[in-house]
């Protein structure tokens, strides 16, 4: 049983490193992207209805991470 565990450990590690540079989009259908501003101490919500976000991630290059965020207004 510590055979399968340890087999199972190291199968995890591996995906987990196998992690490389991506494009991500959004799911248009299941975002949102809301914003609470404030005008003389008062909350003011508010919400973006027609927006896009595009990210692009390397975990070996953080540094080099960047999220485009596209909203109408």
């Amino acid at each position: 049983m510590k055979s399968l565990a340890g087999s199972f450990l190291v199968m995890l590690a591996a995906v987990t490193f196998a992690v490389h540079a991506a494009d991500w989009s959004m799911d248009a259908k299941e975002s949102k992207l809301e914003f609470i501003a404030t005008f003389e101490k008062t909350p003011a919500p508010g919400v973006f209805k027609v927006f896009d976000t595009r990210m692009r991630f390397d975990p070996d290059k953080p540094e080099g991470g960047k999220l485009d965020v596209t909203i109408q207004i």
